[in-house]
């Protein structure tokens, strides 16, 4: 569950700015090998074709939360990533707000939260 890089390298004396060096792992944008994807910041969902899931990170010695999906753990931290039941998230009542939000269905395939 790799987080999706920066275009260019972050700024290691200030990680919330970036340098002008390009990220070698994104150099095929700038090579014109395909088309960027523009990620706004935000919560980090996914739909697997049944049931809409929020990432969830699980610190050391912490109880998982009922239905937790682990995927990886950390070797350095000991963090557990994984994925939870977005309806029992602390983001499930933005992430209703934002399915309510889509005007055109063309842009979404899956269902609404709750629905079966």
């Amino acid at each position: 569950m790799r987080k999706i890089p920066t275009l260019f390298l972050r700024d290691p004396d200030d990680m919330r700015r970036v340098t002008s060096d390009v990220h070698p792992d994104c150099q095929w944008v700038l090579d014109g090998e395909g088309t960027a994807t523009r990620k706004y910041d935000g919560t980090c969902v996914m739909y697997d074709g049944e049931r809409w899931w929020a990432r969830r990170e699980v610190k050391p010695g912490r109880a998982t939360p009922a239905g937790y999906q682990p995927v990886m753990t950390d070797e350095v931290t000991g963090k557990t990533v994984g994925w939870e039941p977005v309806e029992q998230s602390s983001f499930a009542t933005f992430h209703a707000e934002a399915l309510d939000a889509i005007v055109d269905a063309d842009q979404f395939a899956g269902p609404q939260l709750g629905a079966t």
